[in-house]
């Protein structure tokens, strides 16, 4: 169980929920409890219960066996491809090459280009 910032209201998002999982899965664990908003995430990784709690109180319940909390579920093939639609592309534009090129290796990095 993790939470990067705990408050009086429950459980905040945290960084690095797959890397969590992957790690959890791999030193054999059976599941993993985060808080709610970042179980989607962890929940891509096979073999392993992921938890979603939205308070410090739902994971002492679910531990204690008074609470009883499915495990995350997630579609993969659905998120790849919710993921894999965009509005806009390329398809339309004729020639060109280098510059699609440098824009697509940029995004591919993650950055962003002025015009």
């Amino acid at each position: 169980m993790t939470n990067a910032r705990p408050s009086k209201a429950g459980c905040g998002p945290v960084k690095g929920a797959l890397s969590m999982a992957i790690l959890a899965r791999d030193k054999g664990f059976n599941g993993l409890i985060l808080p709610r908003e970042n179980a989607p995430e962890a929940a891509v990784v096979e073999e392993i219960e992921v938890i979603g709690i939205d308070t410090p109180a739902e994971a002492v319940g679910f531990l204690t066996g008074q609470l009883p909390l499915e495990p995350t579920g997630i579609d993969i093939d659905a998120v790849f491809a919710d993921a894999s639609r965009y509005e806009e592309d390329f398809s339309e534009v004729r020639g060109q090459e280098s510059v699609k090129r440098a824009v697509t290796v940029a995004a591919a990095g993650g950055h962003t280009t002025s015009c």
